[in-house]
């Protein structure tokens, strides 16, 4: 088993630094590594980004001009090494709360079965990177959960629509579903289509409000 963890962002330095550690905080028992790319956002994050990620496990690439999310998300999928069997799909401005968030969400996925966190969302200082485990211990004790396929949405997000923030699927049912190159409306019918069921092993994560008004995932 070797899990590839897929991300991409643009101009969300505010929040990457609470992302960036909760995703270091991880404990993985299998291979892994992080393939980030950065959609040409006006400062890079690549700094931010290699405080918290080790060389040894991460891919970066910065486009110098903005591509949009559907190409950058694309981009960052073919990253992600031949020998790597899942794929990891994170946003960039959530917090995975537990330490062992990606390893349950990876171990229980199965033929045409994916995982998915439960996602709250607040607003959270930027700076909680600081205070990182006392906030954490309070953000999970009053977590009460939402529902994870998007009761979760702002900006040009609208009900009904599906938004994976923090979930795991085998490569080949990623790409049977060509989850990289669809927008998040998209993902409901194909999943559907293709008989998919969705499993949710009570991991938890918490998505940033921020400045931004543009979702980036």
């Amino acid at each position: 088993m070797k899990a590839s963890i897929i991300l991409a962002t643009y101009n969300k330095n505010e929040v990457l630094h609470n992302t960036m550690m909760g995703l270091s905080k991880q404990n993985i028992s299998f291979p892994y590594e992080v393939c980030i790319v950065d959609d040409g956002s006006d400062i890079s994050p690549e700094g931010i980004i290699r405080k918290y990620i080790p060389d040894d496990i991460l891919k970066f690439k910065r486009f110098e001009k903005n591509v949009g999310p559907i190409n950058a998300k694309q981009h960052s999928y073919k990253m992600a090494s031949e020998d790597s069997d899942i794929l990891v799909t994170m946003a960039c401005d959530v917090i995975p709360l537990d330490y062992d968030c990606i390893e349950r969400l990876c171990k229980g996925i199965g033929e045409k079965i994916f995982t998915i966190a439960e996602v709250n969302t607040m607003e959270v200082d930027p700076n909680m990177y600081t205070r990182w485990d006392s906030e954490v211990e309070k953000m999970k004790g009053g977590f009460s959960g939402m529902h994870p396929y998007l009761n979760v949405y702002c900006g040009s997000l609208k009900p009904g629509r599906w938004y994976i923030f923090l979930g795991a699927f085998r490569r080949e049912d990623a790409e049977d579903v060509n989850l990289f190159g669809l927008k998040d409306v998209s993902y409901r019918k194909n999943l559907n289509k293709g008989g998919y069921q969705s499993v949710f092993p009570m991991v938890r994560a918490m998505h940033q409000m921020h400045i931004s008004n543009r979702y980036y995932t």
